[in-house]
């Protein structure tokens, strides 16, 4: 899903449902919710799942003490 779909979804809802609270499942199954307490982050995801900061200077900082990311980079909206 990307952020346009993800706000799309969320604009409908507030649209059918109002102003809700927010909340947020814990894991896939269902087995805790807690409030949602942040906006989205943008970050940066390499191609085995590692995320990374977005600042440029921290990403090669990251570089120099050998913590590459491997692979693949691009830039994610990482919500709550």
């Amino acid at each position: 899903m990307n952020l346009s779909e993800y706000i799309q979804g969320l604009q409908l809802l507030l649209k059918e449902e109002g102003d809700l609270e927010c909340y947020y499942c814990v894991d896939d199954e269902g087995n805790g919710y807690d409030d949602v307490k942040f906006n989205g982050t943008v970050m940066y995801i390499d191609a085995e799942g590692e995320f990374f900061p977005v600042d440029e200077k921290e990403l090669d900082e990251l570089k120099e003490l050998g913590c590459e990311p491997s692979g693949y980079i691009r830039k994610v909206v990482v919500v709550n």
